[in-house]
């Protein structure tokens, strides 16, 4: 899951930061920061309460998927690993 914060609805009250201060939090500059934008499963039910709870409905939660596996296989592989090589 991946928590995202509409910034332009987002008044920095703080109502998340009181239900999971591990994932949020308002500064001295009055800005809410998300502290760890993709927490792990064990805080689903915390941060759906904090998504919930927004009184300016600025929280989100989204589904990460699952990559697709595009990684180049060893085998016909150039050797370049992806990697830039700079000529010069």
């Amino acid at each position: 899951m991946k928590i995202v914060v509409d910034y332009d609805r987002c008044e920095s009250n703080g109502v998340c930061m009181s239900i999971l201060p591990e994932v949020f939090e308002v500064r001295d500059d009055n800005f809410m920061y998300v502290l760890n934008e993709n927490p792990p499963e064990s805080m689903r039910k915390l941060v759906l309460e904090a998504v919930n709870s927004c009184p300016t409905a600025a929280l989100s939660v989204v589904e990460k998927e699952a990559a697709p596996d595009n990684s180049p296989k060893s085998a016909g592989t150039d050797g370049a690993g992806g990697a830039a090589k700079s000529s010069g």
